[in-house]
């Protein structure tokens, strides 16, 4: 990976004053290959001739609103990173990370002014950061993935969910995963062509076939554990699947009790009888349910009144952003003290910084997953991590250090 020092950089800043000074602060980081443009219509000109790792873009312009040119920089180069500064409130600030976030560029940090060189230090440091579920491969050819699918050639990679009370890690994620060449094949390079397929029931069959293999070979060595499975929301219209999953797990001689089944909260089940019914289903057959990636739907309360979750999983974006973003702080507190009030299992995801953990530590957040503990793992190597991260007590010198 590339240092820091190395980036290219553009500032875009109106303000001579704040331009000469974010100039003299990237100097001072070590950085050499910066350019700085006074106007948007600057900007997109040396966009043109050469794209940068990076651009930092202030909000204030004269020549044009500050939006405007963030979103031209955003359509002609979605493949570079932004830093945005502004004086705005955090809640504009929020608006704008979305709005770039889905114009294409990914936002390293969103800046208030005057800026504080840590915080810059900070984001420069993102831009290098590997992108979880970031494309290393191109998209699959369909052949290969229905013939992975037809030969449970999809394995399950499993993220450690850490509970906070003991500090032990007792349940997991599992993650489809699939090998290519002797590589792992990035999720991004099969899941939505998959949905595009509707091929969406076999691969989560593939996935639990190869997770029920791993509770009983865990079995075997004497650790108990409990696996989260992801379950598509569209897979529950079918009032069938529950049978059908639940005859797989029978067979094989697994306790419901042992499965969380995470189903996407962006896939809305309120009005729908028949996903209702599915859910119902499921939880009289003894699964846990939970509503993963909770607050980024559009029906997220109706669902909670509505449907017989039993978990509720705290999305990423609001908890790796909660520490430099009181609005998105509030956002996991509030969903905390929901879930508690609710008497809910509350998991947060996306924990990847100390920061993130101190702060759901003091809120007494269930359970956390995140790449700050671990990332997603093969099976065989899970119960050597599991051991090694309980009997060094690490959360709570992960908690110390924060």
């Amino acid at each position: 990976m590339k240092s820091v020092e190395s980036l290219e950089v553009l500032v875009v800043e109106a303000r001579s004053f704040q331009r000469a000074l974010l100039l003299r602060l990237l100097e001072g980081l070590g950085l050499d290959r910066v350019r700085a443009a006074k106007s948007g219509a600057e900007a997109l000109a040396m966009l043109a001739e050469q794209v940068p790792d990076v651009v930092i873009c202030d909000l204030r312009m004269h020549d044009t609103d500050g939006l405007t040119v963030v979103r031209d920089i955003a359509q002609q180069a979605p493949q570079i990173a932004m830093i945005i500064t502004s004086a705005l409130e955090g809640s504009m600030l929020v608006t704008v990370e979305r709005m770039v976030q889905a114009y294409g560029p990914r936002v390293a940090g969103v800046l208030n002014t005057p800026i504080e060189v840590a915080r810059l230090r900070e984001a420069l440091a993102r831009v290098r950061e590997p992108q979880r579920g970031a494309l290393s491969l191109p998209p699959l050819p369909d052949h290969y993935i229905r013939e992975a699918l037809e030969h449970q050639g999809f394995v399950a990679y499993y993220e450690p969910k850490i509970e906070l009370a003991s500090g032990r890690a007792r349940s997991v994620e599992a993650l489809a995963r699939l090998f290519l060449d002797g590589r792992v094949v990035p999720p991004g390079s099969f899941i939505p062509r998959i949905e595009e397929l509707g091929w969406m029931e076999p691969l989560t069959f593939n996935v639990l076939q190869a997770t029920l293999t791993d509770l009983l070979y865990w079995d075997s060595q004497g650790v108990q554990l409990k696996v989260s499975v992801n379950v598509p929301p569209s897979l529950l219209v079918d009032a069938g699947f529950p049978e059908r999953l639940h005859a797989q797990v029978r067979a094989r001689g697994v306790a419901p009790q042992r499965l969380t089944l995470e189903i996407t909260e962006t896939g809305s089940v309120s009005g729908q009888a028949s996903m209702l019914e599915s859910l119902a289903r499921l939880r009289l057959l003894g699964y846990e349910l939970s509503i993963d990636d909770f607050g980024t739907g559009h029906s997220s309360l109706q669902q909670l009144a509505q449907a017989p979750f039993s978990e509720l999983k705290i999305d990423r974006e609001f908890v790796s952003g909660a520490p430099s973003r009181y609005e998105l702080r509030m956002v996991v507190e509030s969903s905390i003290d929901l879930g508690r009030r609710l008497k809910l299992r509350v998991c947060a995801e996306g924990v990847d910084s100390v920061e993130a953990m101190s702060i759901l530590w003091d809120l007494k957040v269930d359970l956390m997953q995140g790449w700050l503990f671990s990332k997603p793992l093969p099976a065989e190597q899970l119960l050597p991590w599991i051991a090694g991260f309980e009997a060094e007590g690490r959360l709570n010198q992960l908690y110390l250090a924060s």
